[in-house]
């Protein structure tokens, strides 16, 4: 979709847009440990799942019965690497292990979890720090200025499976580590900022560079915006066409087709069930909304006041009402015979033929009218229109990352090339070894140990060290002639053989990943079976309607997710057993249906939003269990992008007009709290009696928003506050299709604040807020993030995180562009991010929440977040289908209801 310098959008998301997987803690948002009580067999028997009418209590056959739970929108990307979106990381969540994973303690706080009763890779681990003597420091006194460097040694179990049957051994698990440290990876795990010894000199391949701060990911986003300011250069006339100006004319333009091509799917699915459709602008069919969302038409103005006009029926005039033109052209696509049987051939419906025609039709209307169509050479671009697509455009952002993925993946095939093969082969602080006994203990047998040295001491690295292990066999593949997956057993098979005849100086060299290739990570490790079908260790296996396997179309189909029993499971520790219920699945349904579906027992379990008039309808079904509330590990705040609000005299004048107590009203004062910095209550970093931020507080007073506003020199025109192409004139999104939101009442007493200081503000609904949130490209948005248990910032905030939250804040345009942003990169590069990193320096809480409390105050300074409120979380699940004492015992933050998932039994 078009975005506008000068027309803003934003989303108001109720879910979480990170999260991490199930039984593990990654640093891209909440985790989920196991809280129940451990399994006691190492096998499963259907036979024990007895039927009414037999000797024990239980009713409903797990054998066949499925245990179904609410879930709100899904975005389909279920790649355990790669996933942005909350509910994806659910979905793929049941089908993975970690290294580690998360319980609780006595007193409700979340520790780290492992061995023979989790179904962790784990079965032990120790942590020593030293001093630049070699002597042991005890944790508690390890700072990064006593501590020379910290190492980590995780026992990895022997006789783990995947659920497809194939060995999980340590070269999943390092496979998996140098996935996630690659420079070319984009998913939301930061690894790579542990400053583990001899990371940079792999990531740069480089081994002159030191340890620490690694800058390289910038210097390609710098060569990548380079390409786009020569191809805008190139199409003002200002510099002649070169051959790579040509073929990255050629990228934007095939970029620009896929942008054009969702937009109309996300118009589509959403078209019929937004209000806006048919009571705004009184569209009849897709198209329509179509033409309005991509610009084709638009809102009539009155030439004088510049406002909106209105048919006599309330809706609002368009261009559609003053030509028959494009009706006209539909009209007659619609009989376009051979286009048609070009469908029906294929066995599709006459009338869903007649759509995809519509379909084309449109989509290649808009392309070719911005880009003259498509040849080989380029011959027939309209290059006027191509700068506009890589400035205004999300195709600008994809763009951005394409380029500066092709310079990196350069760099590095010229480095491999001129020292036949990598100069720096691995990292030298990832070692691996094979041992009969492990801190201490005899342990009956030969394992893998993996260690990892870090410099000094970083209290974040261990949750980091978390992450989930997925399958070489399945997400790795073949490469330019390469078969990365027989290279890397190869290399496994001489490592056990060398190591078991007493040469303990091999080290393992081949790990499935092509370095710093973003070619390879594109095409191999997100192809799109994988992102459609996740494989792991977890207790369940993707799954299709009939129990049979999954594909990427069955395994998610029709709004239902399906999963079967990993019957693998077991493997994952001597106290683990199989998934007691054979079935499991996940159903799609917005969070205003999901009181509805427990009271109707269309699901079994479901986390509806805790307000007073939920609660209430939840506690009069005498079937339903509502009593488990408790904070969530999050919350909500509302999202402003530089890119498109440049001026952060505007930013904090949006910010000033949203009363961020209207939320608690919707919840209740007993499901809901104010918060005042973007971090979640729950952790004990959260600043303690910290107030609403003096220079974003909320007022009523127009004369106080206008004067910002004028301040970032803008001038009142035609009644909208302009300043040369910015107009402020935004469109305030809630996601879904229904007003019934926490948000709607704060976003629509904003808008009409705003409206009276001159900007232009629209509050619609959008049930594909999700996906357009995760291009990056959004101007104003809010949403909830879902915390890690450690406060560390690093992925939401610093300047060197690759995670895609930082598009959200404009970073990768802001440093590179360090004089067009002077105010934003003085914080971000000078007070923001060295404050993240000396949080990092010591184990010591209290001084770690000193820096965080500074370093909350220049998120703050920015103005490209405020925070709204923290909810309760509400867990309902079906007393008469659910055996109480099959979940969780004493669920909390950390702890869900169903954490041992593979432990629930029916009554």
């Amino acid at each position: 979709m078009k975005k506008f310098i000068t027309r803003g959008l934003a989303v108001l998301l109720s879910t979480v847009t990170l999260l991490t997987l199930f039984g593990c803690s990654d640093d891209t948002g909440s985790s989920s440990g196991s809280g129940g009580s451990s399994g006691t067999s190492s096998s499963y028997d259907d036979s024990e799942n007895l039927v009414e009418g037999t000797s024990t209590a239980t009713i409903y056959d797990t054998s066949t019965r499925p245990f179904t739970m609410s879930i709100s929108a899904i975005d389909g990307n279920f790649n355990p690497f790669f996933y942005t979106a909350q509910n994806d990381g659910n979905v793929a969540s049941l089908t993975q292990a970690s290294m580690l994973t998360t319980t609780t303690d006595s007193t409700g706080n979340a520790v780290i979890a492992y061995g023979e009763n989790y179904p962790t890779i784990v079965k032990d681990y120790t942590m020593t720090s030293y001093s630049s003597s070699g002597a042991v420091i005890s944790s508690e006194n390890a700072t990064s200025s006593s501590t020379d460097h910290t190492t980590y040694s995780f026992l990895i179990k022997n006789g783990m499976k995947f659920s497809d049957g194939e060995d999980l051994t340590i070269m999943d698990v390092l496979f998996s580590l140098y996935v996630n440290i690659d420079m070319a990876y984009t998913g939301s795990a930061t690894l790579y900022s542990n400053d583990i010894q001899g990371l940079n000199k792999y990531r740069q391949q480089d081994e002159n560079v030191d340890d620490g701060e690694d800058t390289s990911s910038n210097s390609f986003t710098t060569l990548g915006q380079q390409r786009i300011n020569d191809i805008v250069s190139y199409c003002d006339n200002e510099t002649s066409a070169t051959n790579q100006i040509l073929a990255d004319i050629e990228t934007v333009k095939k970029l620009f087709l896929e942008e054009l091509t969702s937009d109309w799917t996300t118009v589509e699915e959403s078209f019929g069930s937004r209000d806006e459709d048919t009571y705004e602008y009184n569209f009849e069919e897709v198209w329509e909304a179509y033409y309005l969302n991509e610009g084709v038409i638009t809102v009539q103005r009155d030439e004088k006041t510049n406002a909106k006009l209105y048919n006599g029926d309330g809706t609002y005039k368009t261009t559609l009402d003053t030509t028959t033109i494009y009706k006209d052209e539909i009209e007659e696509v619609k009989t376009d015979a051979t286009a048609i049987a070009a469908y029906t051939s294929q066995g599709i419906d006459y009338d869903i033929a007649v759509d995809y025609v519509v379909r084309d039709f449109c989509i290649n209307f808009i392309w070719e009218s911005y880009t003259g169509g498509y040849t080989a050479d380029g011959g027939t671009t309209n290059t006027s229109k191509i700068a506009e697509i890589v400035q205004y455009w999300a195709t600008a952002s994809t763009a951005l990352e394409t380029f500066a993925g092709e310079e990196r993946t350069a760099y590095y095939n010229e480095l491999k090339e001129n020292n036949n093969g990598l100069v720096v082969e691995t990292i030298s602080g990832v070692t691996t070894e094979r041992v009969t006994s492990f801190n201490g203990v005899d342990l009956n047998g030969t394992y893998d140990v993996l260690n990892i040295t870090i410099n000094g001491v970083d209290p974040k690295a261990i949750w980091n060290f978390a992450f989930v292990v997925c399958p070489l066999h399945y997400y790795s593949g073949t490469w330019n002639g390469k078969d990365y997956v027989a290279a890397a057993k190869a290399d496994y098979e001489a490592y056990v053989k060398a190591w078991d005849s007493g040469d303990t100086s091999y080290q393992l060299t081949e790990f499935g990943v092509e370095c710093g290739n973003s070619d390879f990570f594109n095409d191999i490790l997100q192809d799109t079976d994988k992102n459609g079908k996740p494989v792991g260790a977890g207790p369940y296996a993707a799954s299709d309607s009939s129990g049979g396997d999954g594909t990427k179309t069955t395994f998610y189909s029709n709004k239902m997710v399906y999963y079967k029993r990993n019957e693998y499971f077991y493997t994952m520790g001597k106290g683990i057993h199989n998934a007691i219920i054979k079935y499991v699945r996940y159903k799609e349904m917005s969070d205003n249906s999901v009181v509805d579906a427990l009271t109707g027992d269309q699901i079994d379990y479901g986390t509806p939003s805790a307000t007073v008039t939920n609660q209430s309808e939840l506690t009069a079904d005498d079937d339903l269990d509502a009593t488990t509330l408790y904070d969530t590990n999050g919350y909500g705040y509302v999202g402003i992008n530089p890119k498109y609000v440049p001026d952060v005299e505007v930013r904090q004048a949006i910010m000033k007009a949203i009363n961020t107590s209207l939320p608690i009203t919707y919840y209740s004062s007993d499901y809901a709290s104010t918060i005042y910095r973007p971090m979640s209550k729950t952790s004990w970093a959260y600043p303690e009696n910290c107030t609403e931020y003096s220079k974003i507080a909320y007022t009523t007073d127009t004369d106080e928003i206008k004067a910002l506003v004028e301040d970032a020199g803008y001038t009142l025109k035609s009644g909208v506050y302009t300043k040369g192409t910015q107009t402020c004139e935004f469109t305030f999104t809630i996601a879904g299709d229904t007003t019934d939101h926490p948000a709607y009442q704060m976003f629509t007493q904003a808008a009409k604040l705003l409206n009276q200081c001159g900007f232009d503000i629209t509050v619609k609904t959008d049930s594909n807020a999700l996906s357009k949130l995760a291009t990056g490209n959004l101007a104003v948005w809010a949403a909830a993030w879902s915390s890690a248990i450690d406060p560390d910032m690093y992925q939401v905030y610093h300047k060197d995180s690759t995670a895609s939250s930082v598009k959200n804040w404009n970073y990768p345009d802001i440093l590179a562009n360090p004089s067009d942003w002077a105010y934003e990169y003085n914080i971000i590069v000078n007070k923001l991010s060295p404050v993240i990193e000396k949080a990092r320096e010591t184990n010591n809480q209290s001084t770690r929440a000193t820096y965080y409390a500074e370093a909350l105050d220049y998120v703050m300074d920015l103005a490209v977040e405020l925070p709204t409120y923290q909810r309760k979380d509400n867990e309902v699940f079906n007393k008469k289908f659910i055996n109480r004492s099959s979940l969780t015992e004493n669920p909390s933050t950390y702890a869900s209801l169903i954490d041992r998932i593979w432990e629930i039994d029916y009554n």
